[in-house]
């Protein structure tokens, strides 16, 4: 009976340590973030365009503006964000979208040309 008890024991104690190692053995993942163009440029109109990002984490946008919105704001993994500005009646503007991970921020460049005030509005003579 004894034997019988120390056997037990000492297998239970072997199967907790092989189950402890498994679940001990997660991976880190080392982060990446890359995106194609950097820099986006936009006449006065409204206008989309996309950025080709390439991450293999959880990523998000952050917009300082809101002349620019983003589609989608958030994801995991590779994808396409499309970035729209609002029709531009003034000065030529630019601002910078950071595209970020938990650990990593980039600086997408965005720029957007002034307004052509000779071809708008109406005149009279």
């Amino acid at each position: 009976m004894a034997k019988k008890i120390f056997f037990l024991f000492s297998f239970s104690i072997l199967a907790l340590t092989v189950i402890l190692q498994f679940h001990s053995c997660e991976k880190y993942v080392l982060p990446e973030l890359s995106f194609t163009p950097d820099t986006l440029y936009f006449t006065s109109t409204a206008q989309t365009k996309a950025v080709t990002l390439t991450t293999n984490v959880v990523w998000e946008t952050e917009i300082s503006v809101d002349w620019i919105k983003s589609e989608p704001d958030f994801g995991e993994g590779d994808t396409l964000i499309s970035f729209t500005v609002e029709e531009n009646n003034g000065d030529a503007r630019n601002t910078s979208v950071n595209i970020k991970t938990e650990t990593i921020q980039k600086a997408l460049i965005v720029i957007q040309s002034a307004s052509d005030t000779t071809s708008k509005g109406s005149y009279s003579f």
